[in-house]
């Protein structure tokens, strides 16, 4: 389990296995699919990941980890088939990671959106 912060350093998730994301109370609210971000929440596509970063629909970071330089990407184009995959299994909950020495801003800025916003997005 590697944590994820937001832009202000807030402890906001969990990405499992490089297949789900989790929240901080360990409910499975997002699972990834080709760098391919769904919500469990809305059943959307919201955006993508590279590495140990996720990205909102227009390529800007709303979460990282420590590990990787939080950087944007080109905006991704949203896949055309809907997936959706539920976890088998709910992980335990990891210790609360060290806070994390705030990044210089990404080239383009961070998301505007937040980690609730993103996650509750509906096309």
């Amino acid at each position: 389990m590697e944590a994820l912060f937001d832009k202000e350093l807030a402890l906001v998730g969990w990405l499992h296995q490089k297949n789900y994301i989790f929240d901080t109370e360990m409910n499975c609210v997002a699972y990834i699919s080709s760098n391919h971000v769904w919500s469990l929440i809305t059943k959307e596509w919201i955006g993508a990941i590279q590495g140990y970063t996720c990205f909102d629909p227009l390529g800007k970071p709303i979460a990282w980890n420590p590990k990787e330089f939080p950087t944007g990407i080109a905006k991704p184009k949203k896949p055309k088939k809907k997936i959706y995959r539920k976890p088998k299994i709910r992980p335990k909950r990891p210790e609360l990671p060290e806070i994390p020495k705030k990044p210089l801003r990404p080239i383009g800025g961070w998301s505007r959106m937040t980690w609730e916003e993103w996650l509750n997005q509906d096309k």
